[in-house]
């Protein structure tokens, strides 16, 4: 069953929203989930799409309302499908199961011919300068590795470039040479047990790797008013034949607006002003100096 993301409770939550929007996800302060349970749930043997292009999810075939998201291939041939977890061809897949309601998540197999990166673009409409940021994860695997254990590394970048849609590896891309990416907390295929390497099949439901969800949070971000933050998770071939897997239930909970910020900082600024003057007027002078 497709598990439900928790928020937690905030006593001050922003009055923004998340519209869905062509090119990016844009974050005015509020809460935010993708659990791509909007892309559709049947097979759809890979086809190549363009490369070195970001290509949205939501323009894809099946890829449901899947907006702000995108894959970008970045050599060889890019391609996109829609698979169980049986597929041995190299492309981005929406990924579901046969359980009795499919979960469904975003991902991708990597091959000697085809790597890359599926992520999300977020556009910051808070009004302010975003230093800090958090959200989480799970990570999912449908089908192991033959030899070695697989990796998916998350790296991000903060531009003021929106999204470009046609060809390019330069700013506004998933592209390494769109500027200087950090890298954060990715993920591993598991070592033993579900989803280890050996005799590849099908794993349903989805395997969360790691039996918990994965958090993260960026720190010394200068991710201003209007900018963009670039997450991306990237899929590269390696030893053996790949694994599949990808990400699901992407959260992000509700910050205070701005305003809010200053209203309890200049409170909390307020009531020690209130208790220092209390103090001065209650602790009596200090006796002279001895003459």
């Amino acid at each position: 069953m497709k598990r439900i993301p928790r928020f937690p409770i905030l006593a001050l939550t922003a009055l923004a929203h998340w519209p869905a929007a062509r090119a990016q996800v844009v974050f005015s302060g509020s809460a935010y989930t993708q659990d791509f349970q909007s892309m559709t749930a049947s097979a759809l043997t890979p086809a190549t799409i363009a490369n070195t292009t970001m290509t949205e999810v939501s323009g894809l075939s099946g890829g449901g309302s899947v907006s702000g998201w995108y894959v970008y291939g970045a050599a060889g041939v890019n391609r996109w499908g829609r698979n169980a977890g049986g597929s041995a061809t190299a492309s981005f897949f929406g990924m579901f199961d046969s359980a009795s309601t499919p979960n469904l998540a975003l991902g991708s197999l990597a091959g000697s011919s085809s790597a890359g990166f599926f992520g999300v673009v977020i556009q910051n409409t808070t009004g302010s300068t975003i230093t800090s940021f958090s959200f989480n994860y799970d990570a999912v695997i449908a089908k192991n590795p033959s030899t070695t254990v697989n990796s998916s590394t998350l790296s991000y970048l903060s531009s003021s470039d929106a999204v470009v849609t046609s060809s390019s590896t330069g700013a506004g891309t998933f592209s390494d040479s769109a500027g200087i990416w950090t890298t954060s907390t990715g993920f591993l295929s598991p070592s033993s047990g579900i989803g280890a390497p050996g005799t590849q099949a099908a794993i349903t439901p989805h395997f969360q790797i790691g039996g918990a969800r994965i958090s993260v949070t960026l720190s010394a971000l200068s991710w201003t008013n209007n900018g963009y933050l670039y997450l991306r998770w990237s899929d590269t071939d390696e030893s053996g034949y790949d694994a599949m897997m990808g990400i699901d239930n992407f959260t992000v909970s509700a910050i205070p607006e701005p305003s809010t910020y200053a209203t309890i900082f200049g409170a909390a600024a307020l009531a020690g002003a209130v208790r220092y003057r209390r103090r001065q007027k209650q602790e009596p002078p200090a006796p002279p100096p001895p003459a």
